[in-house]
């Protein structure tokens, strides 16, 4: 894993670079800006001296003559004396011969006995001697002087760039700070909330941008699906010790009648005892693990008239000591996208809870194209809510409440206006 560094320190590497660039840029940009306008600049102050001389000299003897000074005398062109050789021995210490002068072009030296910087030349000129080769030197002290003060025009630029880097640098640190400081916070709580705790962060008002507040809703969603995880896991247990315990007391009961008796009546009688505590749990257990898929793994299929009493039959003597009734009113085919052990498991478990809390009265059971509904006359519901009623059969209809909302349907129960209550399954 590559190392990892602070957000302030990376800001601060990053943004030292950019500065180092830009001053590199800027100095770079005055060396070559200062270098072309000076060479620009004589290049065209001695092609306009060249072209004084040459009409100077045009009707001029220099037989003798090794240089001569040309003064402005209110001339244009010559703003300061310009000096004129016609030999090299006349050339100030440290210049070079004659012949490594290049002609036509414009060079730059400086004398090694007053170290000033001159600006040379060598052209054909006309004379009444013939063509002769003329040597210019111009002096460089009006450019030096214009370089200083460009100097120190590009130095103030530069040290107001600095100052507004380092002030850009510290708005650039406080707006880290600014970003940073919320995340740093958010771990902060995280690191300290202890691992059972999983609730939603909430957005304060040090979150100050949309991506922050992003980040923070989408750990919330997944706080949210770790504890649906969490509960389900509990609720998986809840329901496998509560569904469990009645068949395996079943199972248990006919194993000892079976030990005892060896009555074929007996024996085939706890059989299907035990077959049907078989059945109950491999549908239960089958139901359970359909919930915790993260898909639907079911074809559609009809429900008839006979499968619902079926059901109902198999809950039958929970009311074998009751003044109860019961009846089905079965109106057109059903047709839902469930397998048979979870519907078997929905229903029952209805069943199961209005068999249990009615005692006398009559049991309706309607079936319709949408919707499943069991009508009882018991004690309804007293106020406590089905999820706190984790005893008996209330923990049945957690489970009809999640097998319904794992398909997508609706589960209900409500009081009846004279007494009993009414569970619905609606059909998505």
């Amino acid at each position: 894993m590559k190392k990892l560094y602070p957000a302030k320190y990376i800001t601060a590497l990053y943004f030292s670079l950019i500065a180092i660039a830009l001053v590199t840029i800027h100095f770079s940009v005055y060396e070559f800006t200062t270098s072309d306008l000076e060479h620009l600049y004589t290049t065209n102050r001695l092609e306009k001296i060249e072209s004084y001389t040459s009409d100077y000299l045009s009707d001029k003897s220099i037989q003798g003559v090794t240089s001569l000074d040309l003064q402005p005398q209110g001339s244009s062109i010559l703003h300061e004396h310009i000096v004129l050789y016609f030999a090299s021995e006349m050339l100030p210490l440290g210049f070079p011969k004659f012949e490594e002068i290049p002609f036509n072009e414009v060079i730059e030296i400086r004398s090694a006995s007053d170290h000033q910087a001159y600006f040379v030349s060598k052209s054909k000129l006309d004379t009444l001697d013939g063509k002769v080769d003329v040597y210019f030197l111009v002096g460089n002290s009006l450019f030096e002087l214009s370089e200083t003060q460009l100097f120190s025009l590009h130095t103030k630029q530069i040290i107001i760039s600095i100052s507004l880097l380092i002030l850009t640098l510290f708005a650039v640190f406080k707006i880290s700070t600014k970003l940073t400081n919320p995340i740093s916070h958010l771990v902060k709580t995280l690191s300290l909330s202890s691992p059972d705790d999983l609730s939603p962060i909430s957005i304060t008002e040090e979150v100050s941008t949309i991506e922050l507040a992003k980040l923070i809703n989408t750990f919330n969603e997944y706080q949210e699906r770790i504890k649906a995880s969490m509960e389900r896991e509990r609720s998986f247990n809840r329901y496998a010790s509560h569904e469990l315990r009645s068949p395996l007391m079943v199972m248990t009961g006919a194993i000892n009648i079976l030990e005892a008796s060896s009555d074929i009546k007996v024996v085939s009688r706890q059989r299907e005892r035990l077959k049907k505590a078989t059945k109950e749990m491999t549908e239960f257990v089958e139901t359970l693990l359909s919930l915790s898929k993260s898909t639907i793994e079911s074809a559609v299929r009809l429900i008839d008239k006979d499968e619902i009493t079926n059901i109902i039959l198999s809950h039958e003597h929970l009311i074998s000591n009751k003044k109860i009734s019961w009846k089905v009113n079965f109106q057109g085919t059903i047709t839902i996208l469930m397998p048979e052990f979870s519907f078997h498991i929905l229903l029952g478990n209805i069943i199961k809870n209005a068999f249990a809390y009615t005692q006398y009265g009559e049991i309706v059971i309607n079936v319709m194209p949408t919707y499943i509904e069991v009508i009882d006359t018991g004690k309804g519901i007293d106020g406590e809510s089905i999820r706190e009623s984790v005893d008996g059969y209330g923990l049945g209809l957690l489970l009809v409440k999640d097998i319904c909302h794992r398909y997508g349907w609706t589960f209900t129960l409500n009081n009846n206006l004279k007494n009993g209550c009414t569970a619905k399954v609606e059909f998505s």
